[in-house]
């Protein structure tokens, strides 16, 4: 078992700073976008509940876990809305706990619908390195755990019609230190630009396409592409197929309940020489839109 374990501690080295620089990747993006831009607050024109359960490296025992609960509404008839999340995100000797608030404005165009959201995220951010099994007993960088609690800002703009949206954001903004000790570029989080869009097309009574594209621009580190297609049958099955750049294949299904209650669940399968051997990776979808007249 510590043989393992020491093996995954060098892992998380390895992918810590990708894991933790950038918001938390969920392949079910286009069940919650609100989660990729602020603006997207109010979108279903009711009250909506998501929640999103992720274990990544299911071969390994240890991957990352993520959970995230999300909550959001128009406020009355107005033209505004407001939500909040909650989201854990855990990896090896890491754990990330944050709360956020969202709100957006919209208003109507010729062209469709403009709004404009806002974030303000709260996270309090644990590294227990003591915890570690180095090599060497008196390493000083493991010497000590660290917590810390940050505060960040976000924002976005979206374009969106009954037929599809277009959305740009920055989840945070503020660079972050990850380390109480460290102010090095390198300890910081990275500033992450979104693009974001999606567009039905109705094939006949029963069918529906949707293709949509999630673009994630990342301060120093690679750029990921994500791309998926969503079949929709009868407004109650939906069946999806998607690709990401990291040579990774999605594969995912859900159901809707009484235009209410919808489940999900994908699959992400990583074909890289790394993915092979993880065991891929687990995503959980359950959402509630409370089923009322549309104000708009």
């Amino acid at each position: 078992m510590k043989i393992k374990n020491f093996c995954f501690t060098g892992l998380f080295f390895i992918v810590f700073s990708c894991t933790y620089a950038q918001q938390a990747v969920f392949s079910q993006y286009y069940f919650n976008p609100v989660y990729s831009n602020p603006a997207f607050t109010g979108s279903d024109y009711k009250l909506s509940i998501r929640t999103q359960y992720r274990s990544m490296w299911s071969g390994l025992g240890l991957g990352p876990n993520t959970a995230l609960i999300m909550a959001h509404s128009p406020i009355g008839l107005s033209a505004s809305s407001i939500g909040v999340s909650l989201m854990n995100d855990y990896i090896g000797l890491s754990n990330a706990t944050d709360a956020s608030i969202f709100y957006a404005y919209r208003f109507q165009t010729k062209i469709g619908r403009i709004a404009a959201g806002t974030n303000i995220n709260f996270e309090n951010y644990t590294q227990n390195l003591s915890n570690a099994l180095p090599k060497d007993p008196g390493d000083p960088v493991l010497a000590a755990d660290i917590n810390l609690f940050l505060f960040n800002l976000g924002f976005g703009l979206v374009w969106e019609n009954e037929f599809g949206y277009f959305g740009i954001s920055s989840p945070a903004i503020l660079k972050n230190s990850l380390s109480e000790n460290n102010n090095s570029a390198e300890s910081k989080t990275i500033i992450q630009f979104n693009m974001i869009g999606a567009y039905t097309i109705d094939i006949n009574s029963l069918w529906k396409i949707t293709p949509s594209v999630l673009y994630k621009y990342l301060e120093t580190m690679p750029s990921q592409f994500d791309i998926q297609v969503h079949l929709l049958y009868n407004d109650q099955f939906q069946f999806d197929l998607g690709y990401r750049t990291n040579t990774t294949y999605v594969v995912g299904v859900s159901y809707k309940f009484l235009d209410e209650l919808q489940i999900g669940y994908c699959y992400d399968l990583d074909n890289s020489s790394f993915g092979s051997a993880s065991g891929g990776s687990h995503e959980l979808l359950v959402g509630y839109v409370l089923n009322k007249s549309k104000s708009e």
